[in-house]
C-alpha cells in the first residue's frame, strides 16, 4: 500500500509540472537568475532592457508606436515566455488605429506585420518608476524596419537614427550619482563624434568620441573629454563606467580600462541617449544606472550579459 500509495503521489507530481504552462516553467526554472536579482549589492535608479531584469517586475517591457497612414496604433509589449521581447510577445493596444481598438491584444508580430515600429516609452524595470520616453515621433527609436525586427546577435535592439534620437528620463533634475554605475549593451553601427548612450546635457558617457577614434570615453561638456586606452569594437558591446569617491573605471567586455582621476565625475543621467549628427546609428538593448558597483559585481553583471547577449 505504501508503495502504491508513492507511485500514485509521484504520478501526480509529474502530471502536475508539464500541466504548468511555458511561462511558469520559464520562470519556475530561472527564478535565480535575473539581472537584478543576482547582484543584490547594487541599487538601480533607473533599468531598461529588451529582457525581464528581476523576478518582482510585473510591467510591461515598452510601449511602441505602429506608423500608418492616418492615426498610428500604440500599445504595450510584454515579455515573452522566455523573458524577452519578441515576435511571440503578446501587445495591449493603448492607442487605438490602424483597425485595432484600445484594449485588444495581439501577438507583436501580428501587430507590427511589414510596418515600421518604433519605441514611445522604455519601462523602468527598477522600483524608482523612472520610464524613458519620447513623444516626439522623428526622434523616437525604431525597432521594426518594414517588418523585420532590428536584432543584434538574435536579440532586440533599440535604433536611435540622426540628430539627437533619445528617451527622456520623466525627472526636473537628472539622476546625478557622485558615486555611482551605469551599464549598458550597446553597437555603434555608423559612429558619429558623439555618438553615445547617456547624456544630460552637462555629462555624457560617450561609446565613440574623439573624431570618431573609437574610443570609449566620458565627455563633460565644454571642460574635459576624457579617452579611454580600449576601442569599442565593431559588433555588441558589454560596458561600464564606475565611479567610487576614489577611483574611476571604464570596462568593456570584462577588459578593465582607464583607471585614472581623470574621468572621477559625477555620473549624470537624464536621457537614454543614441546620437547627435545626423548619418550616425546607435543600438542599445539594455541601459541600467545605479549605485557603484565593486570589481567583483561588476564581474558578475557582464557574464551575465554574455551569456544573455552574446557579448565578446
Amino acid at each position: 500500500m505504501k508503495l502504491f500509495f508513492s507511485i500514485v503521489i509521484f504520478c501526480l507530481g509529474v502530471d502536475f509540472v508539464s500541466a504548468q504552462g511555458p511561462q511558469q516553467m520559464f520562470w519556475a526554472l530561472n527564478k535565480n537568475n535575473f539581472l537584478l536579482d543576482i547582484i543584490p549589492d547594487f541599487t538601480p535608479s533607473a533599468a531598461y532592457s529588451v529582457r525581464k531584469l528581476r523576478k518582482g517586475y510585473t510591467g510591461f517591457a515598452m510601449r511602441v508606436r505602429k506608423q500608418v497612414s492616418g492615426t498610428d496604433p500604440q500599445g504595450d509589449v510584454a515579455f515573452d515566455n522566455k523573458g524577452f521581447v519578441s515576435d511571440s510577445s503578446r501587445i495591449t493596444i493603448t492607442t487605438a488605429g490602424g483597425g485595432y481598438s484600445v484594449g485588444n491584444v495581439v501577438l507583436f508580430k501580428t501587430f507590427y506585420g511589414t510596418s515600421d515600429v518604433y519605441v514611445r516609452t522604455w519601462y523602468d524595470q527598477s522600483a524608482a518608476g523612472n520610464h524613458a520616453t519620447q513623444t516626439t515621433t522623428s526622434a523616437q527609436p525604431m525597432i521594426v524596419s518594414s517588418g523585420t525586427l532590428i536584432t543584434e546577435n538574435s536579440r532586440l535592439s533599440l535604433e536611435f537614427i540622426d540628430d539627437h534620437g533619445s528617451m527622456n528620463l520623466p525627472l526636473s533634475t537628472p539622476i546625478n550619482l557622485a558615486n555611482g554605475t551605469l551599464f549598458g549593451i550597446c553597437k555603434a553601427v555608423t559612429p558619429g563624434t558623439t555618438s553615445g548612450i547617456a547624456d544630460n546635457g552637462t555629462y555624457s558617457y560617450n561609446v565613440n568620441t574623439f573624431s570618431n577614434t573609437g574610443k570609449i570615453g566620458v565627455t563633460h561638456y565644454t571642460v574635459l573629454d576624457v579617452p579611454s586606452s580600449v576601442s569599442h569594437s565593431a559588433v555588441l558591446d558589454a560596458i561600464s563606467w564606475a565611479k567610487s569617491s576614489a577611483s574611476s573605471s571604464i570596462e568593456i567586455n570584462t577588459r578593465s580600462v582607464s583607471g585614472t582621476s581623470t574621468i572621477n565625475i559625477p555620473i549624470g543621467v537624464s536621457q537614454v541617449y543614441g546620437n547627435a549628427l545626423t548619418g550616425s546609428v546607435m543600438r542599445i538593448s539594455e541601459f541600467i544606472v545605479g549605485s557603484y558597483t565593486t570589481t567583483t559585481t561588476r564581474s558578475v553583471v557582464f557574464s551575465n550579459q554574455k551569456l544573455v547577449f552574446n557579448t565578446p
